[in-house]
């Protein structure tokens, strides 16, 4: 997703929800672990690593999910 001049906040939020990403706050639940120490895991390399929109970090939801299956099959 690019930015675009003539989108406003509300825009991309309303983009954000049509599409499947991730937010921080949504991923404590999806992988089972508290914030910081998925944060622990992307400063190691462990974990995938955000995608920026401008200040938000987003995670394609596909890409968490089979890190997660990846995960539970080792």
């Amino acid at each position: 997703m690019y930015l675009e001049e003539n989108k406003t906040k509300e825009d991309y939020k309303r983009d954000l929800s049509n599409t499947k990403v991730l937010r921080m706050k949504e991923l404590p639940d999806v992988v089972g672990a508290k914030s910081s120490t998925i944060y622990t895991w992307i400063r190691e390399g462990k974990f995938p690593a955000p995608k920026k929109m401008q200040r938000i970090s987003i995670w394609d939801k596909d890409v968490v999910e089979n890190w997660v299956a990846e995960k539970l099959a080792s």
